[in-house]
């Protein structure tokens, strides 16, 4: 209609569904504002664009495209920047900036979300309310329930609170046609056993992906455990696809049944970087 105030953020869901997409809001009514960000990050990390509402007082209210991030530095204490004292630290709890495109701003502004207010001056207070995001219909495990089923079963892994370091983790959204392609590039570090289990199962076309490792592994960018969920699975242990982590495998149909891996070399492997661009690709697609 026209005049027009803009659409609201059901306006927008709406608009995305007609496009033959699943259209996911969050809302920080329903999460904290610490999750609602955690979900961002994931959904970015996948290589998804979402669309962040916007809000604050004198009735402020606004719609960014968001499609990236800001590096980590993890060579600050990584308790302190993810406000937690667990072992397991979920690398989306780690504060960053996005990158974001807006139509009062220059492209690929990076914004941080804890000071929106000094590139939003109209408001005294601005924050990200909502999150839009668009999904493959057959992507049926949003997020919240990857990130779940993922804690719950790292939590169970011996090997894991046996640690006497932290463990990292690193969750995103793929297809498995792109993950099995970057392990057969010859960059690929993985040892030839785990490549072998990987690239001879039968995933289904959207998996979620745990990278798990020390913050040194992280650092290096690299990984040295992986956790597989089936995307268009639910929230049990039915879902897991594969896991591994320090020379030790499972079997995904219980995860009681374990096996050694016998592999002479390292089985410390590249970060998969595949859904976003940047310097290590030169930004090309």
């Amino acid at each position: 209609m026209i005049p027009s105030n803009g659409l609201t953020i059901a306006e927008i869901s709406y608009a995305i569904s007609e496009l033959g997409f699943t259209s996911l809001v969050y809302h920080n009514k329903d999460h904290s504002e610490n999750q609602l960000l955690e979900e961002i990050y994931t959904y970015v990390e996948s290589g998804i664009p979402i669309i962040l509402g916007l809000e604050g007082d004198n009735n402020f209210r606004h719609a960014i495209v968001c499609f990236g991030h800001s590096k980590v530095d993890l060579s600050q204490n990584i308790y302190v920047v993810a406000g937690t004292s667990e072992k397991i630290i979920d690398l989306s709890s780690i504060e960053r900036s996005f990158i974001t495109m807006d139509d009062n701003l220059f492209p690929y502004s990076e914004i941080n979300p804890n000071s929106l207010n000094q590139i939003y001056k109209k408001s005294k207070i601005v924050k990200i309310n909502y999150a839009v995001v668009p999904l493959n219909k057959r992507i049926y495990m949003e997020s919240t329930i990857a990130r779940a089923l993922t804690r719950k079963i790292l939590h169970e892994f011996k090997e894991i609170r046996d640690s006497k370091e932290s463990i990292v983790s690193r969750l995103f959204l793929t297809t498995s046609r792109s993950f099995k392609q970057s392990l057969s590039a010859p960059k690929s570090q993985m040892a030839r056993e785990i490549k072998m289990m990987i690239l001879y199962n039968s995933f289904p076309k959207f998996i979620w992906v745990c990278e798990i490792g020390s913050v040194e592994n992280f650092k290096n960018e690299q990984g040295k455990g992986l956790l597989i969920l089936d995307a268009t699975g639910g929230n049990s242990n039915a879902s897991v696809l594969f896991y591994y982590f320090d020379k030790k495998t499972r079997n995904p149909t219980n995860l009681i049944q374990e096996s050694d891996i016998k592999s002479e070399g390292s089985l410390l492997f590249s970060l998969y970087k595949n859904n976003l661009k940047g310097e290590w690709n030169d930004w090309e697609t």
